[in-house]
């Protein structure tokens, strides 16, 4: 039985900070990567969603993409934004 918040599924997720940890990690949906910085090579080979955390912005995301992250998770670039609201738009389109 999946948990939710706001009519979605919460995904459970496993954090590691550098290539060598990254590795399905059991019970977990997903793994996230908190690094400064994302290399091809580090996620192609990988059969299981990778996000990563880390400096993540409008100019960063299509890097990502081309990275082979299956997604991204911006706190910082948001949080520290003068307006949050406005970051939040910028990276989601909204």
């Amino acid at each position: 039985n999946a948990e939710r918040f706001a009519g979605k599924t919460l995904l459970r997720c496993a954090v590691v900070t550098s290539f060598a940890d990254l590795r399905p990690v059991p019970g977990s949906d997903c793994i996230i990567f908190e690094s400064d910085e994302f290399s091809r090579e580090g996620t192609a080979a990988l059969n299981f969603p990778v996000h990563f955390a880390g400096n993540v912005d409008v100019e960063s995301l299509p890097g990502l993409k081309e990275s082979g992250f299956a997604g991204a998770v911006a706190l910082e670039s948001v949080w520290n934004y003068a307006d949050p609201l406005k970051a939040w738009r910028n990276l989601y389109g909204g």
